[in-house]
């Protein structure tokens, strides 16, 4: 009953009379005390709150819980940074047009073009009715070929078709079974070799074979000493100089030969037979063997040796490369000739094309 009594409110007195005593007046109550007798609660909390450690998360309690730290505003970048970005943009927008303006060239460059036109002249060389015999087996019958100044031919055809017995009947390793070879207008036939390069025709070998025992210069030297104007060692070597800057080896005028890649040995091999001041090179195979990078540096030599006034006969299996280099492309097939023209007509000639893929087999 004293229990029920003291909560019935301040003041009241514990029995009856004068026996009883009055309370303490209570504490003032905190804020929020009047949410039904809380309020001492709500102060222990604000109290427990003020001795806590800064950054010691709140403890919730049965009164009301102290006020969680407020959470920090998100971060914004700095406003100097906003006008870089602006800026930045424009030059993208400029980059594009740049883009837009390559892809034309990118596509033409992905289709080969044929060589720009050249001017020809008088006939250099001229096979009437060639055949060459070996044994049994005919290597070429009735073959008829002109060459004139400024021309890059592209000699080609399947394997067996004949294409380096030609070559080496222009060039006096092989004498005709029949028929009449004329350079610059004078009669190959009976010649030795040497005598034919005097006269203006020179060839490359699909294997290069240079000395081994000589630098790169005095493999050029010795075809200068020995070709249509001979020299001296002396002013040999100091003319090397010329044909291997076309051919791009000037750096290695002093290496020997087994420190060249194919590729060097085969440009060594053109940079010799340059040596030999010729009107007509012939060039059997030059870029067998290889990579797509050697290939297109070939070619570019190639041009530059047609730059310098030689007319070229070039054998080669690539027909992509022959398309870009050759002036006119003849074509050999089985030992005879089975087309002489313009590239781009000769290489679509359905006669041509079934050489080369052969025909359809009836079911």
């Amino acid at each position: 009953m004293a229990a029920h009594r003291a909560r019935r409110g301040p003041g009241a007195a514990r029995g009856g009379g004068a026996r009883g005593r009055v309370r303490a007046a209570p504490r003032p109550a905190a804020a929020g005390a009047g949410d039904g007798g809380r309020g001492d609660r709500g102060g222990v909390a604000a109290r427990r709150a003020a001795r806590r450690r800064p950054g010691r998360p709140a403890r919730r309690d049965g009164g009301g819980a102290a006020p969680l730290r407020p959470t920090p505003p998100p971060t914004t970048p700095p406003a100097a940074a906003e006008p870089a970005l602006v800026t930045a943009e424009p030059a993208l927008v400029t980059a594009e047009p740049a883009l837009v303006t390559a892809e034309p060239a990118a596509v033409a460059a992905a289709v080969p073009s044929g060589p720009a036109p050249v001017e020809v002249g008088a006939v250099l060389v001229e096979c009437r009715n060639v055949a060459r015999y070996f044994g049994g087996v005919r290597a070429l019958e009735d073959v008829s070929l002109t060459v004139r100044e400024g021309e890059i031919v592209g000699l080609v055809g399947p394997n067996g078709s004949g294409k380096t017995t030609l070559v080496s009947l222009l060039s006096g390793s092989l004498r005709p079974t029949r028929g009449s070879i004329h350079v610059a207008g004078n009669d190959l036939a009976g010649l030795p070799p040497h005598r034919v390069a005097h006269a203006g025709v020179a060839r490359t070998y699909q294997i290069p074979r240079p000395f081994t025992s000589m630098t790169v210069r005095d493999n050029v030297a010795m075809a200068i000493m020995f070709g249509r104007s001979p020299r001296s060692l002396s002013t040999a070597r100091r003319d090397a100089a010329g044909p291997l800057d076309v051919v791009g080896l000037g750096h290695l005028a002093g290496a020997y030969p087994d420190k060249l890649n194919l590729h060097q040995r085969q440009l060594l091999e053109i940079a010799r037979a340059l040596a030999a001041d010729p009107k007509v090179l012939l060039l059997d195979e030059a870029l067998a063997g290889l990579n797509p990078a050697e290939i297109d540096n070939a070619v570019e030599v190639i041009r530059r040796v047609h730059r310098s006034g030689v007319s070229i006969v070039i054998v080669e299996h690539l027909l992509r490369v022959v398309n870009q280099l050759a002036t006119r492309i003849v074509v050999l097939d089985r030992g005879t000739r089975l087309a002489d023209g313009d590239p781009r007509e000769v290489l679509t000639d359905p006669a041509v094309v079934r050489a080369y893929l052969g025909k359809r087999a009836h079911a």
